[in-house]
């Protein structure tokens, strides 16, 4: 494991959460409670941090930082979300995959558009919520987890 994921993972044991690793994009496993980071950015990192300041008028200066706290309000959310509503999100996501794979490249307000019917399904809302709170509660440690990724 390497040195940012050991430093992440002792940072976000105190969530209940077993390890912190690199993967190909941010996301919580539900088997394995593991959550995996991503050190690129992309289109849906800028709609997300938009999305932050429209819902919740949050400014997002801690980008790495606020999709781990996402991932852990996954973790810490997952009771909330009862059989229809996972049935109801897992079926919505499937749709929006679909539709995204279809998108040509040009078609960036498109992609903004099903990104945010996305973040919006009541599982991710719920996730986003938790961390939106945790992290206006917690500046500092925001700033810190945000250095452990800035360093490498």
């Amino acid at each position: 494991m390497s040195k940012k994921s050991k430093k992440l993972t002792k940072i976000f044991k105190k969530f209940g959460i077993d390890k912190v690793k690199k993967g190909v994009q941010f996301e919580y496993s539900y088997e394995d409670n593991i959550i995996y980071y991503c050190n690129e950015t992309d289109d849906t990192d800028t709609f997300f941090s938009c999305f932050l300041k429209e819902r919740f008028d949050y400014d997002d200066k801690y980008p790495f930082a606020m999709s781990l706290l996402h991932e852990v309000g996954h973790h810490l959310n997952n009771e909330e979300i009862v059989d229809n509503i996972y049935a109801f999100c897992v079926g919505e996501k499937y749709k929006i995959s679909k539709a995204i794979n279809k998108l040509t490249d040009n078609d960036l307000e498109r992609y903004k558009e099903l990104n945010f019917q996305y973040f919006n399904l009541p599982d991710e809302i719920m996730a986003t919520a938790w961390a939106v709170t945790y992290a206006k509660k917690h500046p500092k440690k925001m700033a810190k987890i945000e250095k452990i990724f800035r360093e490498g």
